[in-house]
């Protein structure tokens, strides 16, 4: 039966089991980065940390 704008339940089907896949490839790929990370190069500095407290009033996401 086809859904808006002519897309088949099936396509639709599709593309959800892809983002799925890619969804858990990325958690593999980022648990593996996190794992391999030296602890120092995870450590804030005063300036990043501040900017992030404090954003510019015109940042896109207040």
């Amino acid at each position: 039966m086809p859904v808006a704008m002519g897309i088949s339940i099936a396509k639709v089907e599709g593309v959800i089991a892809e983002q799925q896949t890619w969804e858990r490839a990325e958690v593999v790929r980022s648990a593996s980065e996190a794992l391999h990370t030296p602890d120092e190069q995870l450590i804030g500095d005063e300036a990043n940390l501040a900017r992030y407290l404090n954003p510019p009033m015109q940042t896109v996401y207040p």
